[in-house]
């Protein structure tokens, strides 16, 4: 899992979900992070959140984080 800088452009965090992209299939690889109990073998690339989910899901990401766009924005005054 990864959370990227907060920025105003997405594109600017696509190198972060990159590098996890290579990290994580290279670990893979090695036989590192595979869950041998599943029938899902693939590492799950949680990246990316409401402001960039697009970019993540384009550099491998298979679980986004998306609570702003489904509930808002937080109130932080309560």
């Amino acid at each position: 899992m990864t959370s990227a800088p907060y920025t105003e452009d997405p594109e600017t965090n696509r190198l972060f979900f990159r590098k996890l992209n290579a990290l994580a299939h290279e670990l893979y690889e090695e036989k590192l992070i595979a869950n041998e109990d599943s029938d899902f073998n693939l590492p799950v690339l949680s990246m990316g959140m409401t402001g960039d989910y697009e970019v993540a899901v384009e550099e491998g990401a298979t679980m986004v984080r998306v609570g702003t766009a489904i509930f808002g924005n937080r109130n932080y005054n309560m």
